[in-house]
């Protein structure tokens, strides 16, 4: 997996903008953005995710 230190975990965050699809406004908050196709451990993030969350739209 390599280092992973606080300086350059910074550098990761605030290089996106994310926005809603429906409404066309940025999302404000934290939003984390993976890729699933290139990262086998994204894919098992979100299989994880839509077995355990209580959001319907993400379950499955």
């Amino acid at each position: 997996m390599g280092n992973v230190n606080r300086n350059n975990i910074s550098d990761k965050f605030n290089q996106y903008q994310v926005f809603n699809t429906s409404t066309g406004e940025e999302l404000d908050g934290n939003v984390i953005v993976i890729n699933p196709v290139e990262d086998q451990a994204a894919l098992a993030a979100l299989i994880t995710y839509a077995r355990v969350t209580s959001n319907a739209h993400s379950s499955i």
